[in-house]
């Protein structure tokens, strides 16, 4: 977590070089500088995901070897923000906008008292340009140090996060809707 706060700090320090005024954060909103980082390629803990399966389609068959097949991840959210809550305490996910700014994030992601291992949905209040339209969203684990699959395994057992957390595959030369097969 440290290298996180350095990363975030000399991100801001210079982003002023290459970002008009009005596209940076404000300097306590370290959720939307981390989405701001991010999508300038700077390595964070938010992992990029979208409400769009076209979106998702584009970026996974993008960044797959040409010849094999991609996977895309589908994640009910809904679930996933109420195990994240249920797991972490005081957490309320989607309960008002406070889970929207920087304070409520560095509490729960970044000056932790009780790391636990979970996965939610996070997004600025303020969305900068590629988050909307990409119909962006982050998902952020709760331990920073660990795998993403192990925060997700952190929410439940293997048979109800099976129902909520399922992969799609592409196979190679995939065109039509019968070409993807669930898993």
């Amino acid at each position: 977590m440290r290298c996180e706060k350095i990363l975030i700090r000399e991100f801001g320090r210079k982003a002023y070089l290459y970002l008009p005024e009005s596209e940076l954060p404000a300097p306590g909103d370290t959720l939307e500088w981390l989405s701001l980082m991010r999508h300038h390629g700077a390595p964070t803990r938010l992992l990029d995901w979208s409400y769009s399966i076209f979106v998702a389609a584009f970026f996974a068959l993008a960044s797959s070897e040409r010849g094999h097949p991609c996977y895309i991840w589908a994640i009910d959210t809904v679930w996933l923000n109420d195990r994240a809550s249920a797991t972490k305490n005081g957490l309320e996910k989607n309960k008002n906008e406070r889970d929207k700014t920087g304070s409520h994030f560095r509490e729960h992601f970044i000056n932790p008292r009780d790391q636990k291992a979970f996965v939610s949905t996070e997004t600025p209040m303020r969305l900068n340009k590629r988050l909307t339209m990409q119909r962006g969203v982050f998902l952020c684990p709760g331990k920073v140090e660990d795998r993403f699959v192990d925060n997700l395994n952190g929410l439940s057992d293997t048979n109800e996060r099976a129902k909520h957390a399922q992969y799609f595959r592409i196979d190679k030369g995939a065109r039509t809707r019968d070409d993807i097969s669930h898993l």
